[in-house]
């Protein structure tokens, strides 16, 4: 999740308000997660974390679901604030 929040972070700083970003994740139970980020590896995130994650970062965080991904990741839409 550090990650997660130091991109939406660092990305606000750089765009005005109304950008529109979105992101995946595998929606499950972080708790389960490995203790450090890996290109290689899926990381599980609820829905409240990644909409808590955009709000903590100056997004306004939608939850898109599933948009048929092949690997069933689901989709986030933020919008700067």
């Amino acid at each position: 999740m550090d990650d997660a929040l130091l991109c939406l972070r660092n990305l606000r700083d750089f765009v005005l308000p109304g950008h529109v970003g979105f992101a995946t994740f595998f929606e499950g139970e972080s708790a389960r997660n490995p203790p450090r980020s890996d290109s290689q590896l899926g990381f599980f995130y609820s829905r409240a974390e990644m909409e808590r994650c955009g709000t903590q970062t100056g997004w306004q965080p939608t939850y898109l679901g599933d948009w048929k991904h092949p690997r069933r990741q689901m989709m986030m839409r933020y919008v700067a604030r």
